[in-house]
């Protein structure tokens, strides 16, 4: 149950919410877009009052938790699923969440494996001029972060960022303030493009004089670091997933005009790959790895002969990289 403050603002924001989530909800009966059920809402004295469904513990809860060590590929997955069937009803009814994070996606069952976003508080249907103030800042966008216009890619930005977090147990882009966001940015995915920089509205807050991307006083990143020098492959250490990386890389791109969208992350080859494939791609990797160790002569003679190890070996080339985040 969620009761807003007394004051005009916080009950139309209330309303608001109400309003979207009934639109959404009036469109697809059947609830099959992992977001929350909104059951009854109603005034109350100068209050509004929310009324929702029971869920677990929101991923914040969980990742927090001394037994969390990182969700395992399969969990990933089905959640991630479920986040870009929510993304994609958004966007087709032309919502923007604004306000992804950890502590808005809720479990709905006790394995952990289904989960629905909450929270449309700070939701809107268009870009704003008197809200750019949006999103977390460990999950804001270039966009906002910078002061452009900005359209349901920011929710993708978010999605991203939660995905790494929840691989590593760790945000991607741990910022002090908005400087110090926007020069994480740039040593992992590089400079927003020209035309983002020239349609800023806070330019001068990030570049100085020369051009140069003017440094937080309250950075711990060491000094002169170049473009893309920690680039997500080595932020994020999937074991044995080259496919994870790509589709992150594609949910984080820069450039919102260019981001991946919700309907095409679900055809992403991580998404729809079966379990056999994850199986055999993780054997091929530990055959590559213990070859890497041992030499090509002895891994030879280590190796059981007419496995599907042996049969399968050499096929496909996989990253070694593991590498901790640089918070």
């Amino acid at each position: 149950m969620k009761i807003s403050k007394c004051s005009n603002g916080d009950v139309n924001n209330a309303m608001q919410e109400a309003r979207y989530l009934k639109r959404i909800h009036g469109e697809d009966p059947l609830r099959r877009h992992s977001i929350v059920d909104l059951l009854d809402d109603f005034k109350f004295r100068q209050h509004y009052v929310l009324v929702f469904e029971v869920l677990g513990e929101n991923l914040y809860e969980h990742i927090k938790s001394p037994k969390f060590k990182g969700m395992k590929t399969e969990q990933l997955r089905s959640v991630a699923k479920e986040l870009l069937i929510a993304l994609q009803k958004l966007r087709s009814v032309g919502i923007i969440h604004c306000d992804l994070k950890p502590e808005n996606i809720m479990f709905t069952d006790a394995d952990c494996q289904k989960v629905k976003i909450i929270d449309f508080g700070a939701s809107t249907e268009k870009f704003e001029s008197r809200y750019t103030y949006v999103q977390s800042r460990f999950y804001r966008s270039p966009e906002v972060t910078i002061g452009i216009p900005y359209d349901a890619a920011i929710d993708m930005w978010s999605f991203g960022c939660i995905m790494a977090e929840l691989c590593t147990t760790r945000a991607l882009f741990p910022a002090h303030d908005e400087l110090d966001l926007l020069e994480r940015m740039r040593i992992t995915i590089g400079m927003p493009p020209q035309w983002m920089m020239e349609g800023s509205n806070k330019r001068n807050k990030f570049i100085d004089r020369n051009g140069k991307l003017i440094r937080s006083q309250l950075s711990n990143l060491q000094p002169g670091l170049p473009d893309r020098s920690h680039p997500i492959s080595r932020q994020v250490y999937t074991a044995f997933d080259d496919d994870f990386t790509d589709f992150l890389e594609k949910c984080l791109i820069i450039d919102p005009q260019k981001r991946m969208k919700p309907e095409e992350g679900l055809k992403h080859r991580w998404i729809t790959r079966n379990n056999l494939q994850t199986l055999f791609k993780a054997m091929e990797q530990s055959s590559s790895v213990q070859k890497a160790v041992l030499g090509e002569d002895l891994f030879n003679v280590c190796a059981p002969k007419n496995t599907v190890t042996q049969q399968h070996r050499g096929s496909q080339k996989g990253r070694q990289n593991r590498s901790q985040l640089n918070k």
